[in-house]
């Protein structure tokens, strides 16, 4: 599967990123004015696809999509008018010929300045309670930079796992890919029954495990309590290193 991301070119005066790929916008203001008309392939094909027809992505592979993909969010939350993406999935990431990652889909955006944040999140979405949403997201319908740090939480499980975030052919209880994880990181020895198989044990059990660790912070319940993206950012660095 392959995606065509184009728009127009808007004024280089507002803020860019290399890690975001702007579609549409309601609002010609907001800071998604990167803009790319390369050809990238669905993520989510890469990491998922049981048919063989694609190699797996190797352990090094994830960690430069986790990199890119960190460094997509922590640009939106730390521009002059903070932005909140609102839809971080495993289907908004787009990869190109090298793996560079792109967060994307914009194109359903409602952007909303609220003071000095854009809220991007008044979007039409097919389920709410898909496993991406944050606990406080489904009580509230609020999106934030916490509930944005819960979804990315999601897709770094997903690429340590390559399960999908609700996998229906798992018994009921090990559908949801959080509180499957959970569940078996109790013991940090299970790291292995969690990791995807397909990388035939071919990563360092440090980093993998560093990794885990920080994709069950980000997905943790308690708001408050997870952390900021700058942060995820400087860990997967040191990971990568």
């Amino acid at each position: 599967m392959m995606r065509r991301f184009s728009s127009p070119p808007r004024s280089p005066r507002r803020p860019r990123s290399p890690n975001s790929v702007r579609t549409s916008s309601a609002s010609s203001d907001s800071v998604f004015s990167a803009y790319s008309d390369s050809i990238f392939s669905a993520y989510s094909d890469s990491v998922f696809s049981d048919s063989g027809s694609s190699m797996p992505l190797s352990w090094a592979t994830r960690i430069k999509v986790a990199i890119g993909v960190a460094k997509g969010l922590s640009f939106l939350h730390d521009a002059k008018n903070q932005v909140i993406h609102g839809n971080v999935r495993a289907s908004n990431i787009v990869l190109d010929s090298e793996f560079n990652a792109k967060l994307s889909d914009f194109s359903l955006a409602i952007a909303q300045t609220i003071g000095n944040k854009i809220d991007v999140s008044g979007r039409i979405c097919a389920n709410d309670a898909d496993g991406y949403s944050a606990p406080e997201y489904l009580e509230t319908g609020n999106s934030s930079q916490e509930s944005d740090v819960y979804s990315f939480g999601v897709v770094l499980l997903e690429l340590l796992s390559g399960r999908g975030v609700i996998d229906a052919r798992k018994p009921f209880g090990e559908r949801d890919l959080v509180q499957w994880a959970r569940s078996y990181f109790q013991d940090e020895r299970n790291l292995h029954m969690i990791m995807d198989p397909k990388l035939k044990c071919e990563y360092p059990k440090e980093g993998a495990h560093t990794m885990m660790k920080l994709g069950l912070s980000c997905a943790q319940d308690t708001a408050k309590y997870r952390p900021n993206m700058q942060l995820v950012l400087r860990e997967l660095e040191q990971i990568q290193t």
